[in-house]
């Protein structure tokens, strides 16, 4: 659960990160963003057990906004996030 603002009342509330069907795919542990990139596990410099994750070739990922670096067994899936454009007039 974080805190969250809404973009249209301005009020607070508390949610999970990512929605409960995409819980089973990669995603920032940070931000809930699941549009990721795949980069070389030799980038990722944060988090426990690094040395074993690079031995067994585990998948790495970026997250492009906050540049968070990790690696996770979750399944990679590219969705992406959708930004509501407000209409020109």
């Amino acid at each position: 659960m974080r805190p969250w603002r809404c973009r249209s009342c301005e009020r607070r509330f508390y949610a999970l990160a990512v929605p409960l069907a995409y819980q089973k795919y990669a995603h920032c542990e940070r931000c809930g963003n699941l549009d990721l990139q795949r980069i070389s596990g030799d980038h990722v410099t944060e988090g426990w057990l690094l040395w074993l994750f690079r031995l067994l070739h585990l998948p790495a990922y970026r997250c492009a906004p906050c540049r968070y670096r990790f690696f996770s067994l979750r399944l990679y899936r590219r969705i992406p996030t959708i930004h509501s454009e407000s209409p020109t007039t």
